[in-house]
C-alpha cells in the first residue's frame, strides 16, 4: 500500500492530470536475470507484446474476423500509446491460463492482460502491478437445474477452468463436490449445455456475459464468492518496467479514462461498481 501511495502522489506531482505525458522512472537494474530492462527492450522492439485471455469475453477474446477485443486489449493498446508517445504498437498474443506464469517467466510476453488474482504463490513467482481489477466467483447452471445455493453443489460436476484459482475454492467451497476442470471456458460451457456436468464456477464478469447471452442459463449465487484484487503480470525482478505501467495505470485512473473502459465493457451499473471497488481497494478518491 505504501508503494501505491507513493506512486499516487507521483503522478500528481509530475502533471499527469494536465497531460503533460508520462515521466520516465530512475532507471534501476534489472534483478530477472535476463540482461536489461524490458521497457527498453519494448522501446528498441517498437512494440509491445502483450499476453491476453481470449476467451474470456467482456475480458478478452477474439471477434468473428479473428481480433482480439475485450476490456485488457483497450488497456494494453492505452498502454501502449504512454509508451510510444500517443501511437498503439502492440503485439497480442493468446495465452491460456496454465501458461500465463511461463509465458512471463520465458519472456515470451512483454506483460500479461487477464484476471490475475494476486496469490501469495504467485508473489513469489512474478511481479504484480497495482490492483487494476477486483471481482470473485459466480457459479452458472441451467436454467431448469435445481441447484439453488452452494450447498446444493455436494453431490454435482462443477467445471472449473485448468490452471485457474477456482480450482482450489471449489474444493474449498463445496467438499462434496466432483471438480472437473477443462482448459477453455467454451469446452466447459458445452459440457454444461450437453448436461456433462452441473454447474460452472468462473469469474463473475464472465458469467453474467454469459446469462445475458445465453436465456438458458441461470445464475445460482448473485453474491460474488471470495472477490479479490487481479493486477497485471510482470517478469519478476525489473523495477523500471514495474513503475513505468503501475504509473500508467494510475495514470488511467485518475484521468478518467479507466472508469470509461469499464463502462464501455461492462455497462453504466455494472461498470461504476467495479470501478467503486477498485478505487476502494487502491484508496484512490
Amino acid at each position: 500500500m505504501r508503494r501505491i501511495l507513493f506512486l499516487l502522489l507521483l503522478t500528481a506531482a509530475l502533471g499527469y492530470l494536465t497531460g503533460e505525458g508520462i515521466a520516465q522512472p530512475a532507471k534501476a537494474e534489472n534483478q530477472s536475470g535476463k540482461g536489461g530492462s524490458i521497457l527498453q527492450a519494448v522501446k528498441a522492439r517498437g512494440k509491445l507484446i502483450a499476453g491476453v485471455t481470449e476467451n474470456e469475453p467482456p475480458l478478452g477474446f477474439l471477434d468473428k474476423d479473428g481480433a482480439f477485443k475485450g476490456f485488457y486489449i483497450d488497456i494494453a493498446e492505452a498502454l501502449a500509446k504512454i509508451i510510444f508517445d500517443g501511437k498503439v504498437k502492440v503485439e497480442f498474443v493468446g495465452v491460456p491460463v496454465e501458461k500465463w506464469l511461463d509465458s512471463l517467466k520465458t519472456g515470451k510476453i512483454d506483460i500479461l492482460l487477464a484476471p490475475l488474482f494476486m496469490t501469495e504463490g504467485r508473489e513469489k513467482q512474478i511481479d504484480f502491478s497495482v490492483p487494476c481489477f477486483v471481482s470473485g466467483a459466480l457459479i452458472l447452471v441451467e436454467k431448469n437445474s435445481k441447484i439453488r445455493n452452494n450447498q446444493d453443489l455436494a453431490g454435482k460436476s462443477v467445471a472449473t477452468i485448468r490452471g485457474s484459482i477456482w480450482e482450489t475454492i471449489i474444493r474449498e467451497l463445496a467438499p462434496q463436490s466432483k471438480p472437473v476442470p477443462f482448459p477453455h471456458n467454451r469446452d466447459a460451457l458445452q459440457a454444461l449445455e450437453e448436461h456433462k456436468v452441473d454447474a460452472f464456477l468462473q469469474l463473475d464478469v464472465f458469467v453474467f456475459y454469459m446469462e445475458e447471452k445465453d436465456r438458458n442459463l441461470r445464475i445460482v449465487n448473485l453474491q460474488p464468492i471470495r472477490p479479490s484484487p487481479a493486477g497485471l503480470g510482470l517478469r519478476k525482478g525489473d523495477k523500471e518496467w514495474l513503475d513505468e505501467v503501475d504509473i500508467a495505470l494510475l495514470k488511467m485512473m485518475r484521468s478518467g479514462e479507466y472508469s470509461r473502459l469499464l463502462e464501455k465493457w461492462f455497462g453504466k451499473v455494472r461498470g461504476e461498481f467495479l470501478d467503486m471497488a477498485l478505487r476502494k481497494e487502491i484508496k484512490l478518491k
